[in-house]
């Protein structure tokens, strides 16, 4: 998935729960989760170009998960949510929102063809759109809209 929807389905989620104010905070802390792409790309290639490994992370050249992303880390980071509950419910309930959201949207089992994928080229970085990850994206932005009206 796309940053924007690291940001948007946390964003939903939170807003639930949070004020505005803390569900952006969460959404954004989710989204910058996908700077282990760019890291891995900065520690493997020795290159700090974010093009680069936009491109790498989106045309499947490099396989960059890093620890969180693997069991090991997902086990370790549900001890860190879980030991943080006992210091503050509210702060370990954001971090779990923003993490497990970005693994949910990682992992979730969608088949996609590959003939699905629209690809495009937006100045020097290239984008694979799937029809259901824009659906998903409008859909969170209209349930974002209907949730400020109501609140």
């Amino acid at each position: 998935m796309y940053p924007l929807t690291h940001f948007l389905f946390p964003l939903t989620i939170s807003y639930l729960l949070f004020p505005f104010d803390i569900a952006l905070i969460i959404a954004f802390f989710s989204a910058l989760m996908d700077l282990d792409h760019f890291l891995y790309h900065l520690f493997k290639k020795k290159s700090i170009s974010l093009v680069e490994s936009w491109n790498n992370a989106v045309q499947g050249k490099e396989h960059e998960r890093t620890f969180i992303h693997h069991f090991p880390g997902f086990i370790f980071m549900t001890g860190v949510i879980f030991f943080m509950a006992f210091l503050n419910v509210k702060i370990s309930l954001c971090v779990a929102i923003a993490y497990y959201s970005h693994m949910f949207l990682d992992y979730v089992p969608i088949r996609i063809k590959k003939d699905q994928k629209k690809h495009l080229k937006l100045f020097d970085l290239f984008i694979n759109l799937t029809t259901h990850e824009v659906l998903l994206d409008l859909f969170l932005v209209v349930v974002l809209f209907f949730l400020a009206l109501v609140s």
